[in-house]
């Protein structure tokens, strides 16, 4: 089953991004957890899936490509810092997941959250440059940046209206073989989202739904059906914003449809 959906957003504020000096906010938090669970979230950003080895020489590996060399500090210091470089940032420096989404958008209007780093950046630089460029990642992204927009960027609060129609596509088939109960769903947006000219989420951000009802095709020609529950949009950042199936949303189908 392939479909078009439409969803609405919650009234948050959030962090955007839209062309300027700059700086960054960002509501994010990383869990963590133990430390076997943080590295295998480092490398899923970095290279797409978890690695195999010990954890010491799998996150000097991920810290030798994403900086160039290892971080001083404890285990768990190294992977909290790494963590908060990839995802959170600074109150004065956006992520590199912020950086790499915004250098996307500018090439292509569109980002690929869940493409490794490597193939963003490489992606990126054929674009750009011509060729893929060497070195560690963080080096590699900022250079993109300063070429790309030498201005610099901002991220600024910004409301979403609660109304704010959200329009998705699945990326992948779904079929009553396939599927079951309470499985996660990835969509993506399809259309970008923008407030008071203020980048919210850009085409391909991912949206997260779960399976709710299953049935298989029954006796006198009745289809199957496949429903599922909408949770969150991850917005430019990354963070994350609640959405709902809800009255705005099923008007824009049915328009859609007509």
């Amino acid at each position: 089953m392939k479909l078009k959906s439409y969803l609405i957003l919650a009234a948050v504020v959030i962090a955007v991004f839209s062309s300027a000096s700059l700086s960054f906010a960002s509501d994010a938090a990383a869990d963590g957890g133990p430390a076997f669970q943080t590295l295998e979230r480092i490398e899923t950003i970095v290279y797409g899936s978890p690695q195999g080895g010990g954890l010491l020489s799998r996150l000097s590996a991920a810290e030798k490509d994403v900086f160039g060399r290892e971080l001083p500090g404890s285990l768990t210091e190294r992977q909290t810092a790494m963590l908060d470089f990839l995802e959170k940032g600074t109150t004065t420096q956006p992520s590199l997941l912020f950086k790499l989404s915004v250098a996307e958008w500018a090439v292509a209007q569109e980002i690929h959250p869940g493409w490794a780093l490597a193939r963003r950046i490489d992606t990126i630089e054929a674009v750009v440059e011509g060729t893929v460029q060497g070195g560690p990642y963080a080096a590699r992204t900022e250079r993109l940046i300063t070429k790309l927009l030498p201005e610099g960027v901002l991220s600024t609060p910004v409301e979403i209206p609660a109304s704010t129609v959200v329009k998705t596509s699945l990326s992948q088939t779904l079929t009553v073989k396939n599927v079951k109960v309470d499985d996660k769903v990835v969509l993506k947006l399809i259309e970008e989202i923008v407030v008071n000219q203020n980048l919210v989420a850009p085409r391909g951000s991912r949206v997260f739904a779960h399976i709710t009802k299953v049935k298989p095709p029954r006796s006198f020609g009745r289809p199957s059906e496949i429903e599922m529950a909408f949770d969150a949009l991850e917005v430019i950042g990354p963070n994350s914003v609640t959405v709902a199936m809800g009255e705005a949303a099923k008007k824009a189908m049915e328009a859609d449809a007509a």
